[in-house]
């Protein structure tokens, strides 16, 4: 073979190999029960989430439809009431009660995406405490952080009147990233802006160009790595590191240092701004917080936001619901007595993805039960650390 023919062969295989390969792995993943995803969001939850003019997006109030999938599964209900919150029915709710009411704040977990509202944990404590004359209001919305949880707090409470007895704000690691993209006006307006995080260190750009660039080889690789660790029948929720860089910063090292601590600070300054509203309306605030399967899957039971989370409700004295222990079980008790990672993956998250199942959500729902007070008006109840443990039955 003549040298040009020789290198123009050598080309042909360099180029067409790699293809060959990745069309390969695309074959392969498709084939794969179980990877981490998002599922895509159909057009009629499109139809139900819309801007709002003051803190950026909510439901629409006032709707009750069929959402085509989540998870996998067809037709679930979502319905909300008069104020844009999910609910068990597209319902009027008034402005003033006589009895007891209880708002709960937070993102896609507690709105319990993916799940009728009867099944979220939220909906179990309101079938639960309504037994005892507490009502109960699910504001949370997908994508909601502490400055929405502020700003939509404020204008219930001051521009449509709604009465409430306490708040219940449900925050995870997620929302420090989305901090990072939104921005209050000098009108009191929340806007989303676009924020260029740093790079941090080659490992995370690394991984982050394999996993966009070769999304099979990244989907196979921790489809293995599960299979490895837990037999390739799990199909538990989705373990894999961010790789987007909104997420993935939180991850690593160099650009945790680089952006965490103004992260922090925005998100700390805006739970500040929660807290002193809900005092000057003499409503107490607790706060609650939870680990995604990525933190479960390498059992970091103190990640960076957790570790903010407890020193800044000790410092305001504000009563936290700590629900680290609860998926992790009680660390004191042989692992015979726990809950396998595998089974708490298997038996509480969406197959594939981060958030609870309708299992999870009763889980959740039951630890809360457990921790709250069962005495009106309520006392700050005990560490429940230690009771809420995943035990085997």
């Amino acid at each position: 073979m003549k040298p040009l023919a020789r290198t123009v062969y050598v080309l042909a295989i360099a180029t067409i190999c790699p293809v060959v390969a990745v069309v390969a792995l695309q074959w392969i993943t498709a084939k794969v029960s179980h990877v981490q995803s998002t599922p895509t969001r159909p057009l009629s939850q499109v139809q139900q989430r819309v801007q709002h003019p003051l803190f950026h997006h909510s439901l629409r109030p006032m709707t009750d439809m069929a959402v085509d999938s989540w998870g996998g599964e067809q037709g679930i209900r979502l319905a909300t009431n008069s104020l844009g919150f999910k609910d068990r029915a597209a319902r009027d709710v008034p402005l003033k009660t006589s009895r007891r009411r209880i708002l709960f704040l937070g993102d896609s977990f507690t709105e319990g995406i993916g799940v009728p509202y009867e099944q979220t944990f939220v909906g179990i404590i309101d079938r639960q405490l309504a037994t005892q004359g507490v009502e109960v209001l699910n504001a949370a919305v997908s994508s909601y952080s502490p400055l929405i949880h502020y700003r939509k707090a404020k204008w219930l409470l001051e521009d449509v009147g709604l009465q409430f007895d306490e708040a219940v704000v449900f925050v995870d690691h997620s929302d420090i990233a989305d901090e990072m993209e939104l921005v209050e006006t000098s009108t009191g307006v929340v806007e989303k802006r676009f924020y260029n995080y740093p790079k941090g260190s080659w490992k995370l750009q690394a991984t982050n160009w394999i996993a966009n660039r070769v999304p099979a080889v990244w989907k196979v690789y921790w489809r293995l790595s599960t299979c490895v660790e837990f037999g390739c029948a799990f199909s538990g929720g989705g373990v894999s590191p961010p790789t987007d860089d909104r997420m993935g910063w939180m991850n690593d090292s160099l650009a945790l240092e680089q952006i965490g601590p103004m992260a922090f600070a925005r998100a700390e300054g805006n739970l500040n701004r929660l807290l002193a509203l809900l005092q000057h309306h003499s409503i107490p605030l607790r706060l609650a917080f939870y680990p995604w399967p990525r933190h479960i899957y390498i059992e970091e039971m103190h990640p960076a936001h957790a570790t903010w989370l407890r020193r800044w409700s000790t410092e305001n004295k504000v009563v936290s619901f700590d629900l680290y222990p609860a998926f992790f079980g009680d660390t004191s008790k042989p692992s015979t007595e726990r809950m396998s990672k595998a089974e708490v993956l298997t038996r509480f998250f969406i197959a594939g993805d981060i958030h609870w199942n309708r299992e999870g959500h009763a889980f959740v729902a039951d630890r809360f039960l457990e921790w709250y007070p069962t005495t009106l008006p309520m006392a700050d109840p005990k560490d429940a650390k230690g009771r809420v443990s995943p035990e085997k039955p």
